[in-house]
């Protein structure tokens, strides 16, 4: 529809033989079972001729001062002694959600061999109920429960972690912006694994044998996250 409708001189596209009336330059794809989005979408404007600095090929994302001010407000006695593990339960499709079950036995497997962590709640007002069984199976001394008044505050609430812990790609790319250690939770299929991984960031990620996230053990991620706070010095 873009392309029918806007007028531009140049109309670029993949070589699709779908576009070939709409577009006067093609483009090559690369495989998207063996490259990132971000790696395909920058490979997209070289071949039209525009090359951007390598330190631009990575996300942003721009948190405003207000809500970073308020969260920071919030965690600040926490950071001060304790390490700030984010957690986030929410996801965009039912097949990205982890049950409740297993972050609980998550999070005290991580709370018996580390003391000093501390866990940072995130959920999207839908799952609030969630959250908050969570939170009481953790007890107030262990956890902090996000208020997530904007994506604003999401973001904020990311920024300020030392790592996090998700199945949803929209932190993984928000924590990629901010360089927060990652650790990343997809279903198959392997396009999807490869091209949504966090970037440009240390992490670990996991993918399920199935189309659904609910299928990672909670020892495989225990594992990763081992792993990760060894890797980052996170101990």
């Amino acid at each position: 529809m873009i392309f029918k409708f806007v007028s531009a001189r140049i109309r670029a596209g993949y070589d699709f033989s779908k576009y070939d009336r709409y577009i006067n330059f093609k483009v090559t794809p690369i495989k998207k079972e063996s490259s990132h989005i971000i790696e395909r979408m920058n490979n997209f404007l070289f071949q039209l001729g525009i090359e951007a600095d390598k330190k631009l090929v990575r996300p942003f994302f721009y948190v405003g001062s207000k809500e970073l001010s308020e969260v920071e407000t919030e965690l600040s006695l926490v950071k001060k002694n304790k390490h700030l593990i984010a957690i986030n339960i929410s996801a965009g499709a039912k097949i990205r959600y982890w049950q409740l079950e297993n972050w609980n036995l998550l999070l005290q497997l991580i709370s018996d061999e580390y003391k000093n962590c501390y866990f940072l709640l995130l959920a999207t007002k839908d799952d609030r109920v969630q959250q908050k069984q969570l939170a009481s199976y953790l007890g107030s001394e262990n956890c902090f429960e996000g208020k997530l008044a904007s994506i604003q505050h999401f973001a904020a609430y990311i920024k300020s972690a030392d790592l996090l812990i998700t199945p949803d790609t929209s932190a993984v790319h928000i924590s990629s912006a901010f360089g927060i250690p990652t650790i990343a939770l997809y279903p198959n299929p392997e396009w999807n694994y490869v091209s949504w991984q966090p970037y440009r960031v240390t992490f670990k990620s996991i993918k399920s044998s199935t189309e659904n996230v609910n299928d990672i053990s909670v020892q495989e991620v225990f594992i990763k996250f081992k792993s990760l706070i060894n890797e980052i010095g996170l101990t």
